[in-house]
Formats: C-alpha cells, structure tokens, sequence
C-alpha cells in the first residue's frame, strides 16, 4: 500500500496532476465511509466516481491528453454503470448488511426500490454509450454492453426468488 502511495505521489508530480493525490488518500477513508451509518449510503457514489476516474481521466493524464475538455458524454456511462453494479453487490449483501447495522441503499430505500435504480442506472448508461461518438463495434464495447445487460439477468433471478 505504502508503494502504491508512492506511485501515485511520483505519477501525479511527472504528469503534474495534484488532483490524484487527494482522491487517492480518500481511499484510506473507504472503512470509515462503509462504517458510519450517517454517511454509508454514499458508497456507490464514490465507488463508481472513483472506478470512474481511474479507468477515464487517468488513462488522458498518461498520454497527455487535456481532460478539461472531456465531455461528459464519456463520463456518464461508465458511472452509471458502475453505480449500477455496485448497488447490486450492496443488494445481494442486503441481510449481511442488516446484521452488520450498515445503511446501504437497498436497506434504506428496501430492494424493490433499489432494483429499479438499478435497472434504471444500468440501462441509461447502456443507451448513453451506445449512442455516443465513442462507440463503435469492437470486443471490448461488446464488453462494457454485457456488463450494463448483466444486471438484468441477475435480476430476474432475484425477482423470481423474491416472489
């Protein structure tokens, strides 16, 4: 971890992107996000701002790329899916997390309500990426498709166990 620390600390100072630093540090805080109660259910936003910025604006830092003008055409998919897949984990953690007294969004909105975020998030982003300048048809788009089409198959597994 120490190393990895480092890293960031070196990367961010060559590319000259103060912004990682604390970005990074606040990942020390992620046990604490999870365990305050008050504050718990912001997980699946900073998760999926976090994966966001890690797998978009990082890969611009490294090839040089301005990032100012991204469009949030590029930035809007991948979060939204990710919140997606997040909620879903936080759903099939949902007794776990009632044992544990942790406020995530399916015990405090309850699963049904959840589900459709879910669904929702998962299929805006699909629509968004698939109909951005960015797509085209290759492996990898095929992939980022499948997972926005993922939640929908386990969801209608937990939909016909829940009936």
């Amino acid at each position: 971890l120490f190393c990895s620390y480092i890293s960031i600390c070196i990367f961010s100072i060559y590319y000259n992107a103060g912004i990682i630093i604390p970005l990074f540090t606040t990942t020390f805080l992620y046990k604490d996000l999870k365990k305050n109660n008050n504050i718990s259910y912001i997980k699946p936003f900073y998760v999926a701002f976090m994966w966001t910025f890690c797998t978009c604006i990082i890969p611009l830092l490294i090839q040089n790329i301005e990032y100012t003008h991204l469009s949030m055409e590029y930035l809007i998919p991948p979060f939204l899916n990710l919140f997606a897949l997040t909620n879903f984990a936080d759903l099939k953690d949902y007794d776990e997390d009632i044992i544990n007294n942790v406020n995530t969004l399916p015990i405090i909105l309850g699963k049904d309500k959840t589900k459709k975020i879910i669904l929702i998030s998962s299929l805006i982003s699909l629509l968004l990426f698939v109909n951005s300048d960015y797509y085209t048809n290759n492996y990898q788009n095929i992939l980022y498709i499948l997972s926005n089409i993922g939640p929908y198959i386990n969801m209608i597994d937990i939909f016909n166990k829940s009936k």
